[in-house]
């Protein structure tokens, strides 16, 4: 079976190949005709829209792969457009920076040679010098056909003022758009709708960066032309198609050796292969560890106790190490050195932080802002959005208040994603569940829920109650500094904001509901 190969400038039919060092030899074999496989003709075209969150999800998402490329090239860049994306995405790192890409592969009907045999003169080459010297001479392959077409890749940034309008940017870039074998009008319909809401926000500002092998025309830099020329990029590749992948055959296949003699000639491309397969997950790994890093640094609210100082240090020994790694492959490749071992590149320790909360919802509500004004120590804006919120859940945003009937049967997924950001962020001292442990330590239970002693003395434990007399809302001081399980603030009252006195029921409404939930 032929071995499919990412196309390099200078590569044609039937010319040497030697996959370790990507270097081209000249054309040692004599062939017949270059025909397509199986007699057929046609073209595919894939289309993929995607946000991506690092270079190696974009590796990954454009099918950058070490099966297709065993070869030095891939530590020094293969020159590809796939590989100048990656590259160009790499040293990108805005804060409030958003991304996707859009990818197109057009592929013609592979075509290979016929009638393969080696040429007379190297047969006598091979005859006198040996199957070594053949091999350091005309590499370890031949290219035995071809694979036509054009790939469009275009990298789009979308730059944000601030932390919640990005976080409004991913959300609209979540759901991945993918077509095979056809780049539709409903493609390209439904990708136009998410740049349209992407335009409604007056303070962001979007950027496209285009790549293209194949196809004629002039490259774009604004998304609504980059996905014309994308969805159009097909017909533009039936005028001009380029060379997008070859297909190589190892020269033995031409060889008339016993299997066993074979099996010996090819045994130092295999051990090479080994030892660069070695350094090139290595190398992977790296890199993913790298991506994870830029992540929590670009993101530290999703994160727990992230420590900056240690993640970029850290970071810097990955990317020091990487360069070592990526030296010894090219250096070793080209036998400027004699051996390299895997070993000798050691995992770098970095406990990065756990992801923290996910941020689920029943009902389909956005925790973001929420999240970030806990993440920012803004205790007051996020009372007043965990509100809010609560009253979205419970579709009574108009009200702007729960009842006890609401408290009741309120979405336990999403009671349990508000509660533990208030845990995680105030390091446990807020949230309802504490409110819930200090009420039931002071005898709260269903039989004595209008108990007025019980509810007197949770006050004075919680910051609600000075002097025996209970606070108006704009009078309690909410602040590190405040008694635990001072906020929330949550009321079944339409006069939660003249006084707690009316209904403080809504503390043994939300117990009740988190014992159900079990919260």
């Amino acid at each position: 079976m032929p071995i499919i190969r990412d196309y390099c400038a200078g590569m044609d039919v039937a010319m040497g190949y030697n996959p370790l060092t990507g270097e081209i030899y000249d054309t040692y074999v004599d062939y017949g005709d270059l025909v397509p496989a199986g007699g057929q003709t046609g073209q595919t075209a894939d289309l993929l829209f995607k946000r991506v969150t690092s270079s190696a999800e974009l590796s990954s998402v454009l099918g950058i792969d070490f099966e297709a490329n065993l070869n030095a090239s891939w530590f020094q860049g293969s020159g590809s457009v796939k590989a100048k994306a990656v590259s160009d995405f790499s040293q990108k790192s805005n804060e409030y920076s958003t991304f996707s890409v859009l990818y197109v592969k057009v592929r013609d009907i592979e075509k290979n040679l016929k009638i393969v045999d080696l040429s007379p003169r190297i047969i006598k080459f091979i005859n006198q010098n040996g199957i070594d010297e053949f091999y350091r001479r005309a590499g370890y392959e031949y290219i035995s056909g071809i694979i036509t077409g054009g790939e469009f890749v275009s990298t789009i940034e979308i730059i944000s003022s601030d932390r919640e309008t990005k976080e409004k940017m991913d959300a609209e870039l979540s759901a991945q758009i993918s077509y095979s074998n056809v780049v539709s009008i409903d493609a390209k319909a439904e990708i136009k709708s998410r740049f349209a809401n992407l335009a409604k926000y007056s303070n962001v500002r979007i950027e496209a960066r285009c790549y293209r092998t194949g196809g004629a025309g002039a490259l774009v830099t604004t998304p609504t032309d980059a996905l014309e020329c994308a969805v159009n990029f097909p017909d533009s590749v039936r005028k001009s198609a380029s060379i997008l992948q070859v297909l190589c055959k190892p020269y033995h296949d031409l060889l008339s050796f016993p299997t066993a003699m074979q099996a010996i000639d090819m045994m130092t491309l295999q051990k090479k292969t080994r030892v660069l397969q070695g350094l090139w997950e290595r190398s992977q790994q790296i890199s993913k560890q790298i991506a994870d890093v830029e992540y929590i640094l670009l993101n530290p609210q999703q994160f727990a106790q992230v420590n900056e100082a240690v993640l970029r240090t850290g970071k810097a020994q990955l990317e020091d190490q990487l360069e070592e790694v990526n030296d010894q492959a090219i250096q070793f490749t080209k036998n400027s050195i004699k051996s390299v071992n895997v070993v000798d590149f050691p995992p770098i320790p970095l406990a990065l932080p756990m992801r923290g909360i996910e941020l689920k919802s029943a009902v389909g509500q956005d925790y973001t802002k929420l999240q970030d004004l806990l993440f920012a120590k803004n205790w007051k804006g996020a009372d007043a959005e965990t509100l809010r919120v609560m009253s979205a859940v419970v579709n009574r945003e108009e009200e702007g208040y729960l009842d006890c009937e609401n408290i009741s049967n309120f979405s336990c997924e999403d009671l349990r994603t508000i509660d533990q950001l208030w845990v995680k962020y105030s390091d446990g001292k807020f949230g309802f569940s504490v409110q819930k442990r200090i009420y039931q330590s002071l005898g709260g239970t269903k039989k004595n829920k209008r108990n007025p002693d019980i509810w007197d003395r949770f006050g004075d434990k919680v910051g609600w109650r000075k002097g025996g007399d209970w606070l108006y809302y704009t009078d309690i001081t909410s602040d590190k500094k405040s008694p635990e399980g001072n906020l929330p603030v949550l009321n079944c009252s339409s006069l939660l904001l003249l006084s707690f006195r009316f209904d403080v029921t809504s503390v043994y409404y939300l117990a009740s509901r988190l014992v159900e939930c079990n919260i």
